[in-house]
Protein backbone atom coordinates (compact mmCIF):
# COMPACT_ATOMS: atom_id res chain seq x y z
CA UNK A 1 0.00 0.00 0.00
CA UNK A 2 1.28 3.44 -0.74
CA UNK A 3 -0.16 6.87 -0.20
CA UNK A 4 0.62 10.25 -1.68
CA UNK A 5 0.83 13.24 0.57
CA UNK A 6 1.20 16.93 0.22
CA UNK A 7 4.72 17.81 1.54
CA UNK A 8 3.23 19.97 4.31
CA UNK A 9 0.95 17.13 5.46
CA UNK A 10 3.86 14.68 5.35
CA UNK A 11 5.92 16.94 7.60
CA UNK A 12 3.01 17.39 10.03
CA UNK A 13 2.62 13.60 10.21
CA UNK A 14 6.37 13.11 10.77
CA UNK A 15 6.30 15.70 13.56
CA UNK A 16 3.22 14.13 15.19
CA UNK A 17 4.85 10.69 15.06
CA UNK A 18 8.04 12.10 16.57
CA UNK A 19 6.02 13.76 19.36
CA UNK A 20 4.28 10.45 20.02
CA UNK A 21 7.64 8.68 20.17
CA UNK A 22 6.72 6.45 17.24
CA UNK A 23 7.99 5.79 13.75
CA UNK A 24 5.81 7.24 10.98
CA UNK A 25 4.46 3.87 9.81
CA UNK A 26 3.31 2.79 13.28
CA UNK A 27 1.84 6.22 13.95
CA UNK A 28 -0.14 6.24 10.70
CA UNK A 29 -1.43 2.70 11.30
CA UNK A 30 -2.52 3.63 14.85
CA UNK A 31 -4.30 6.75 13.67
CA UNK A 32 -6.04 4.99 10.77
CA UNK A 33 -7.24 2.23 13.10
CA UNK A 34 -8.62 4.90 15.44
CA UNK A 35 -10.43 6.56 12.53
CA UNK A 36 -11.87 3.20 11.47
CA UNK A 37 -13.14 2.55 15.01
CA UNK A 38 -14.75 5.99 15.13
CA UNK A 39 -16.41 5.36 11.78
CA UNK A 40 -17.68 1.99 12.95
CA UNK A 41 -19.01 3.58 16.14
CA UNK A 42 -20.77 6.28 14.15
CA UNK A 43 -22.31 3.67 11.84
CA UNK A 44 -23.46 1.62 14.83
CA UNK A 45 -24.99 4.67 16.47
CA UNK A 46 -27.16 5.20 13.43
CA UNK A 47 -28.25 1.55 13.54
CA UNK A 48 -31.83 1.38 14.87
CA UNK A 49 -31.06 -1.88 16.70
CA UNK A 50 -28.89 0.08 19.14
CA UNK A 51 -30.80 3.36 19.12
CA UNK A 52 -32.54 2.78 22.47
CA UNK A 53 -29.35 1.61 24.18
CA UNK A 54 -27.38 4.51 22.70
CA UNK A 55 -30.00 6.95 23.98
CA UNK A 56 -29.77 5.44 27.47
CA UNK A 57 -25.98 5.69 27.43
CA UNK A 58 -26.12 9.30 26.23
CA UNK A 59 -28.57 10.18 29.01
CA UNK A 60 -26.42 8.47 31.66
CA UNK A 61 -23.35 10.35 30.40
CA UNK A 62 -25.28 13.63 30.47
CA UNK A 63 -26.41 13.02 34.05
CA UNK A 64 -22.90 11.96 35.12
CA UNK A 65 -21.47 15.22 33.79
CA UNK A 66 -24.04 17.26 35.73
CA UNK A 67 -23.82 15.42 39.04
CA UNK A 68 -21.22 16.50 41.55
CA UNK A 69 -18.60 13.96 42.53
CA UNK A 70 -19.28 12.23 45.84
CA UNK A 71 -17.21 13.44 48.77
CA UNK A 72 -13.93 11.66 49.40
CA UNK A 73 -14.11 9.08 52.15
CA UNK A 74 -11.47 9.14 54.81
CA UNK A 75 -9.97 6.20 56.63
CA UNK A 76 -12.50 3.79 58.14
CA UNK A 77 -12.80 3.64 61.88
CA UNK A 78 -12.08 0.34 63.66
CA UNK A 79 -15.83 -0.05 64.28
CA UNK A 80 -16.59 0.47 60.57
CA UNK A 81 -13.90 -2.06 59.63
CA UNK A 82 -15.34 -4.61 62.07
CA UNK A 83 -18.87 -4.09 60.72
CA UNK A 84 -17.64 -4.62 57.16
CA UNK A 85 -15.75 -7.77 58.18
CA UNK A 86 -18.88 -9.20 59.80
CA UNK A 87 -20.89 -8.59 56.62
CA UNK A 88 -18.07 -9.92 54.44
CA UNK A 89 -17.75 -13.09 56.49
CA UNK A 90 -21.53 -13.58 56.56
CA UNK A 91 -21.64 -13.37 52.78
CA UNK A 92 -18.48 -15.24 51.81
CA UNK A 93 -17.99 -17.38 54.88
CA UNK A 94 -15.64 -16.73 57.72
CA UNK A 95 -12.11 -15.86 56.72
CA UNK A 96 -8.98 -14.76 58.49
CA UNK A 97 -8.67 -11.71 56.25
CA UNK A 98 -12.15 -10.18 56.13
CA UNK A 99 -12.82 -7.08 54.07
CA UNK A 100 -11.11 -4.62 56.36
Amino acid sequence: MSISLDPEDAERIREAARNAGMDVSSFVVREVRGALQRDQWAARKSNPVFAELDAEIAEAERIAEEEPLPPLVGELSPAERAAIKVQWDAFFGESEHGAA
